[in-house]
């Protein structure tokens, strides 16, 4: 079967080199001795953040890299700007099974929870759904419905309706 010949728009000649540079970046970025340095540098740069991200949903990462990275992704998730909050989230459901990112989410929930920051909570909780860690969920939601806190009580009315812990 003969292929027909198809013009390709100008527009589609500069994505395909674009990408190709883009490959190559990500080939040579990796195999560098200081690459999760500049990981760690791009997670603190709010300019670096998404990127970093989301070389993190293109890459496979070693169990010993997320145990470096994993504790800053879930700050991101939890506590960071909007516009990265759901780029981390991903992250962590890409990972969600690898049981560094369980340990790591187990060792963190605590320090969110002595926050008397109702949006922490609810981030926190809206995170704990996301990836499933019902667990967590379960800890935060008796300490929400606990709560003298109103704001905070919310968040347990809000997912108990939804019941997914």
């Amino acid at each position: 079967m003969k292929e027909r010949e198809i013009a390709l728009s100008p527009e589609w000649r500069v994505f395909m080199a674009a990408e190709t540079v883009l490959f190559a970046s990500r080939h040579y970025l990796r195999k560098r001795d200081d690459f999760m340095g500049n990981m760690l540098a791009a997670m603190d740069m709010m300019p670096e953040q998404g990127s970093a991200l989301r070389l993190m949903m293109y890459e496979s990462f070693s169990d010993s890299e997320l145990e470096i990275l994993a504790p800053v992704v879930i700050d991101i998730a939890v506590n960071g700007s909007v516009d990265n909050i759901c780029i981390a989230r991903d992250v962590l459901s890409k990972y969600r099974n690898k049981n560094v990112i369980k340990t790591s989410l187990n060792n963190v929930v605590d320090k969110y929870l002595l926050s008397p920051d109702d949006w922490v909570y609810r981030r926190l909780a809206e995170l704990l759904t996301e990836v499933g860690f019902r667990g967590a969920l379960e800890k935060l939601m008796l300490i929400c419905k606990n709560s003298d806190n109103d704001n905070i009580f919310e968040i347990y009315k809000d997912f108990a309706s939804i019941k997914t812990w």
